[in-house]
């Protein structure tokens, strides 16, 4: 069994490099391509890198990767996105198809593993080699659910949430959306996940209060932008204030870490190897710069 994972990047000029050193000896190849999503559907992600993402990709391939593990698409062109308009969601399951395709001309087969590598998700390397080596000895797995710690305003924060990362390749299979892999005859894998794994390190909220500030913008959906202005930028000033606030707000899967109110930030994990040594805190920032991030 290889395992093929696959990475869009946009602005990971920071993580990246950590991150394809912490999965580069569990993986057979490494496919990514970059993109930008805006809420713009004819834009919605041919724009590349404006950081140097790509100059730490490409310092990573020359210092390791002799055997050409890792593969680079070019991001898609916008006269592509013109021709198929699509939402945030479709936009990423067609990108994800793309590195599909590039996986099966470079040999993936019936039985093989796909990760789904987050550039700002790191996983404990014990954990994915647990999971890929249970893919490999056991036909039964089909698909693994990832529990995860994701952090907020910098690495003090977080709550727990979990997302499919892990699916059996089937003959004849697609991504629709985000994380939905669908199996002629089966359905949805993400819906049929059979096993689950805990280990994953989530930094999506936890990045510069600009960057949060334009992935809301990308879902182009009101209850988000009311969470973005309601909870995400009240929170650091008061943070029951913010929950209470999120109590208000139509029910939105996946708005953050005041989902549900049930998941309050909490505090008091030790964070592993691979996340030693980064800093930043944005707290401070968005309190001072509050008026002008809200959308």
């Amino acid at each position: 069994m290889k395992v093929f994972a696959f990475c869009q990047v946009y602005n990971e000029g920071l993580l990246i490099r950590r991150n394809l050193e912490n999965v580069f000896p569990y993986v057979d190849r490494i496919i990514l391509t970059e993109g930008k999503l805006t809420p713009h559907a004819s834009s919605v992600i041919h724009d590349t890198s404006t950081d140097d993402t790509l100059k730490q990709i490409g310092q990573f391939a020359m210092d390791n990767d002799s055997g050409e593990k890792l593969v680079f698409m070019a991001a898609i062109t916008a006269e592509e996105c013109e021709k198929t308009p699509g939402t945030r969601e479709e936009w990423e399951g067609r990108n994800k198809n793309r590195m599909l395709a590039t996986a099966l001309e470079l040999g993936m087969e019936e039985g093989d593993l796909i990760y789904i590598l987050d550039a700002d998700e790191f996983i404990v390397p014990e954990k994915l080699g647990e999971v890929t080596e249970g893919f490999a000895v056991n036909d039964w797995m089909q698909a693994c659910m990832v529990d995860e710690y994701q952090f907020a305003y910098g690495l003090k924060y977080w709550f727990p949430s979990s997302h499919p990362r892990f699916f059996r390749y089937h003959r004849g299979a697609r991504f629709t959306t985000t994380n939905h892999f669908i199996v002629p005859d089966v359905g949805d894998l993400s819906r049929k996940t059979n096993v689950s794994i805990n280990g994953m390190f989530h930094l999506c909220w936890s990045k510069h209060p600009n960057f949060i500030r334009e992935k809301v913008l990308s879902f182009n959906r009101p209850s988000f932008t009311q969470w973005f202005n309601k909870v995400y930028l009240v929170w650091p000033r008061d943070c029951e204030q913010a929950y209470r606030n999120n109590s208000t707000i139509p029910p939105y899967h996946g708005k953050g870490f005041a989902e549900g109110m049930d998941k309050m930030l909490a505090l008091g994990l030790t964070l592993p190897a691979v996340l030693q040594g980064l800093e930043f805190d944005c707290l401070d920032y968005v309190i001072e710069h509050e008026k002008e991030l809200r959308i």
